[in-house]
């Protein structure tokens, strides 16, 4: 790397890069972290590298304190790439709650869809950059999302992922997020289908790629005893692709009990369950997340028809709620 830098500056990855450090200690020299121990030889080879090549911090924590817009910012998927993300009633309920918690501390809500160019180039940041927002919650991310976010780790700058999050960046610290215990949920449910006298058990599951779907897996497999097992299935959340799903799995398989991972998903399940003459009773069902009181599809899309026994599995999606267990009469 050259030893001076034109009169733009440099970013914090050539910096960190020119003197052989991390770009999170780096990022805590910048933003004169007292709470972490980094020798004074150190600091003062950052700083002075710092100055050689015109460093300017675009986005650290110490402006984001100084400088405030009264504005967070909501990343959310773009509906142009398909995601339906106010389909999902989760996701209406937590813009509800986040009312309250913003209003009553004066910050506004900036909604942003989150398309593939803002996401890919780090456009986002330059909200933080120009000084618009004062930090992120971010919806829907996935687990291989971690090369768009990994500034966000490096710099300090606010951030929540909710629900779903990126792995971990190497070499900085853990992305901030919050979510319910999926894992914990997903084993209570499956565990009692076990005890309701499931053996061989469909699991029709989200998106490999999301931190959500791995939690809901690893604890139904934890809760799997005895001769008890599990088919998994991944894949889109939709009715209809869940329904194409359950029909292979459903004709080649015997299986006494059905894992979903949502509402929808269920949904297909049902319409696979009508198609195949499947009897009411031969199977029972349970829906990972689902955070309100569902009813499954009528026969023929008309009136009547079956309905769930309870609301289903709020523990996942319900606000730490206990996990609930349901059955559909078909």
């Amino acid at each position: 790397m050259q030893k001076n830098k034109p009169a733009s500056g440099c970013s914090i990855r050539d910096l960190a890069e020119h003197v052989g450090l991390s770009t999170c200690t780096v990022s805590k020299v910048l933003n004169n972290r007292g709470d972490f121990k980094i020798l004074d030889s150190t600091r003062q080879k950052v700083l002075k590298a710092a100055r050689e090549l015109n460093y300017v911090p675009n986005i650290n924590a110490k402006r984001l304190f100084e400088r405030k817009s009264g504005v967070i910012a909501l990343l959310i998927p773009s509906m142009t790439e398909g995601d339906k993300v106010f389909a999902d009633n989760h996701f209406i309920n937590i813009i509800a709650g986040m009312e309250s918690g913003l209003t009553g501390n004066g910050y506004s809500l900036l909604l942003k869809f989150n398309d593939r160019k803002l996401k890919t180039e780090a456009k986002y940041l330059e909200l933080l950059r120009n000084g618009s927002v004062d930090g992120f919650l971010i919806w829907g991310a996935h687990r291989s999302d971690t090369p768009y976010y990994r500034e966000l780790a490096e710099s300090g700058a606010p951030h929540l992922f909710i629900t779903s999050r990126p792995d971990d960046a190497p070499g900085c610290a853990p992305f901030n997020s919050v979510s319910s215990d999926y894992e914990k949920s997903s084993g209570l449910l499956t565990a009692r289908l076990i005890a309701a006298g499931c053996r061989n058990l469909l699991h029709l599951g989200g998106y490999e790629d999301s931190s959500v779907v791995q939690s809901m897996g690893t604890g139904l497999r934890a809760a799997l005893t005895g001769d008890a097992k599990a088919c998994d299935s991944f894949g889109p959340y939709s009715r209809a692709e869940a329904k194409e799903r359950a029909l292979k799995l459903l004709r080649t398989g015997a299986f006494d009990g059905i894992v979903a991972v949502s509402a929808r998903v269920a949904d297909g399940a049902v319409e696979a369950m009508r198609e195949l003459g499947i009897p009411e009773g031969k199977l029972k069902l349970v829906i990972l997340d689902s955070s309100f009181r569902h009813q499954p599809p009528p026969p023929g899309g008309r009136g009547g028809g079956g309905r769930a026994r309870r609301p289903l599995s709020r523990g996942a999606g319900g606000g730490g709620a206990p996990p609930q267990s349901g059955e559909f009469p078909l």
